[in-house]
């Protein structure tokens, strides 16, 4: 008698969240579509980078490998800080420019490949003060090979973002997929046809300047043919009206990617190139991890800047799905580590197992870090966002410096999670405040502060009654 009421009450709930998921899915269609198709072409991308580090790891000396990881990381940082900011603002922004947007467009490409340059070319003039450790890195600095290396990036930053903010993600996925083909090829290739001598760190800069000038022609004769909008005539003087804008964008960008460019590089002065190169292995498995929840971050800004009511929808349902994605990286990074290093060499796998295990749950408060970036994006905050993520990048390499210095690359790892769970402990009463203003406004009460000001200073003006209206 109590069968078939109980399995009505379960044939209800199932409809229900079936339903409930339909609607969620629905609502969010354009949010998960477009993060998915970002975070499946980067994943694609990574999956061919991997094979480039094994192939590398094979047949380079761990020595070389260590040191090209570790320019590589630098010429990722001296792109971030080379793109200024452009990147992010042409993705909120690109449409909104409108019949401007083309000559807008071509001077940020400009900017950004020449600020990139100007950047890995002030580094060389501080090359010979660096530690010894990094003095292989410091003598190929000033090489035309790695200054061009740097300007690539730095344009490849500002098209991508510009590609996403014209809704032609697809042209920015595809890019980064022939690029991280050509690399893969060259590597595999020029062991076959060079001498041990030459198989060294400049070679294999030399893949990622081949790889990435091969896919810019591609695709911006692809961009030209579907709308033509880039590239154009060049106006820097329209860039002038979004200075405060872009570097607004552009400091907290910085001080987002900062730890992550710069642990390799720690790892090398603090440890060995040959531990780096483990190392590496294991933070791009991690990073890959990260794109789900950096993506779904980024549409977040996109989606909510084009109708803001919606911004407290889409992030409940991005970091709901981040979390998710979080606890299955988490799983695979603890089972599957040593296999996983174990692709690249059985030495990474033993110097890097146990810190992969710890980075696989860091993808939890990473998922609020970036959300958080999201919001003040929003909000239009990122002066003081900025400050907070700054403090909060001094955390993590304050933690990865002091870790390393006591207990070798597990002690790095450790010290850099910690300090990550720090600055995520400061940013979570942002994020718990959009997600459950009305929550937030009641406790803030409960403290003796009005809940006027989790209205007026916590959350645009209306933005609760949409949040709770959602």
């Amino acid at each position: 008698m109590q069968v078939e009421p109980r399995s009505r009450a379960r044939r209800e709930f199932i409809s229900a969240l079936r339903n409930r998921v339909g609607s969620l899915l629905g609502r969010q269609r354009f949010l998960f579509l477009n993060a998915g198709l970002l975070t499946l072409g980067t994943a694609t991308s990574s999956v061919f980078g991997f094979c480039y580090w094994i192939l590398a790891a094979r047949h380079f000396p761990p020595a070389a490998v260590g040191y090209a990881a570790a320019a590589v990381s630098l010429m990722g940082l001296f792109g971030h800080l080379g793109e200024c900011g452009l990147g992010t603002l042409l993705m909120g922004k690109a449409r909104i420019f409108a019949e401007r947007s083309s000559a807008i467009i071509s001077a940020a490409l400009l900017v950004g490949f020449g600020a990139s340059a100007l950047l890995a070319l002030g580094y060389t003039a501080i090359s010979a003060s660096l530690p010894a450790s990094l003095g292989q890195i410091s003598s190929f600095s000033g090489d035309v090979l790695f200054l061009l290396c740097c300007a690539c990036c730095g344009l490849g930053l500002v098209l991508d973002g510009a590609l996403a903010g014209l809704s032609r993600i697809e042209i920015a996925v595809a890019r980064n997929v022939v690029t991280s083909v050509m690399k893969l090829i060259l590597v595999a290739v020029g062991p076959m046809f060079l001498s041990a001598n030459l198989l060294g760190e400049r070679f294999l800069l030399l893949t990622w300047l081949i790889g990435m000038l091969v896919a810019f022609v591609p695709m911006i004769f692809i961009n030209r043919i579907k709308n033509g909008a880039m590239p154009g005539r060049v106006d820097f003087g329209s860039l002038q009206d979004v200075v405060s804008e872009v570097l607004g964008h552009h400091v907290l960008n910085i001080a987002s990617l900062a730890p992550g460019l710069l642990l390799p590089a720690i790892v090398t002065i603090e440890l060995t190139p040959s531990t780096n190169a483990a190392f590496y292995a294991a933070w791009a498995l991690i990073n890959v991890a990260f794109l789900a929840p950096n993506y779904l971050a980024v549409m977040v800004f996109a989606e909510g800047s084009k109708s803001p009511p919606s911004f407290a929808g889409h992030l409940r349902a991005s970091l709901g799905m981040a979390m998710l994605i979080g606890i299955v990286v988490a799983l695979v990074c603890y089972f599957g580590s040593f296999f996983i290093l174990s692709l690249f060499s059985p030495a990474y796998a033993s110097i890097a197992n146990v810190s992969l295990q710890l980075l696989g749950i860091s993808i939890f408060p990473m998922a609020i870090k970036l959300h958080f970036v999201a919001i003040q994006r929003f909000r239009n905050r990122m002066a003081a966002a900025s400050l907070l993520v700054a403090l909060g990048a001094l955390f993590e390499l304050a933690g990865a410096v002091l870790g390393a210095r006591h207990g070798d690359l597990l002690g790095l790892t450790v010290g850099w999670l910690l300090g990550l769970v720090c600055e995520t402990l400061i940013m979570a009463p942002s994020v718990i405040g959009v997600l459950f203003p009305q929550l937030y406004a009641r406790a803030l009460a409960m403290s003796g502060m009005r809940a006027e000001i989790a209205e007026g200073e916590f959350l645009r003006e209306g933005e609760v009654e949409f949040a709770a209206r959602d």
